[in-house]
């Protein structure tokens, strides 16, 4: 990914012609954290139910406990970044 902000003595800062594109871009990663927090709040859930039925040696099962650990490591290195 092509970084927008350029280093300068006070810290970094957007060029005035790129504005737009670092409005666009935010706006795509508060999404994606979005998604990602309201997914992360979603799987408990359905792993409890498929716990209920008994259904712990699924694949759909499987896949959620691989997504759950996924999106956990994502948030982790979001959080170190300070973006979360």
């Amino acid at each position: 990914m092509e970084p927008i902000t350029v280093p300068t003595p006070s810290g970094p800062a957007i060029p005035p012609e790129r504005l737009e594109e670092a409005a666009r871009r935010l706006a795509r990663l508060e999404a994606m954290a979005a998604a990602l927090a309201a997914e992360q709040e979603d799987i408990p859930a359905q792993l409890a139910r498929l716990r209920a039925e008994g259904r712990e040696k699924t694949v759909r099962f499987r896949e959620l406990m691989a997504r759950k650990l996924t999106i956990a490591s994502i948030r982790l290195e979001l959080e170190r970044n300070q973006l979360w």
